[in-house]
């Protein structure tokens, strides 16, 4: 689970020059044990927004808007569970922008199906090992 899919963040709009901030967003959600309660993430979000405003790194507006939507009660983090094969690294070193590599791709539903990738298909037709 990364907060980026916690988040409901389509990486797929997501701007190049935000992908650092939200790599350094990640860490310190790990790093205060990956809240998904909706009060202790909005809390956690808020130490994110600072720390970064601190490192002098703007923050993708997403992360203002999950604050404030918690905040008010207007959305809420489901409870995702990752599908039972995930592959975090690539099988095969591709950059597949949907899978990352992996074969798997996660669903905004919460569930995972194979990528249309090489990867993917490896996994489906029983040919790849989830790592």
């Amino acid at each position: 689970m990364t907060l980026t899919r916690l988040l409901e963040i389509n990486k797929q709009f997501v701007k190049y020059e935000d992908e650092r901030a939200l790599s350094l967003a990640d860490r310190l959600w790990r790093q205060r044990g990956s809240p998904s309660e909706p009060k202790v993430l909005c809390d956690t979000l808020e130490t994110i927004l600072g720390s970064l405003t601190e490192e002098g790194i703007y923050y993708p507006k997403i992360l203002l808007l999950r604050k404030k939507q918690l905040q008010r009660g207007t959305w809420k983090p489901r409870n995702i569970s990752p599908p039972d094969q995930v592959c975090p690294t690539p099988i095969d070193g591709s950059s597949c922008l949907d899978c990352r590599g992996g074969g798997i791709r996660y669903l905004p539903s919460g569930g995972g199906s194979f990528c249309s990738c090489e990867a993917g298909e490896a996994l489906k037709n029983g040919f790849g090992k989830p790592r």
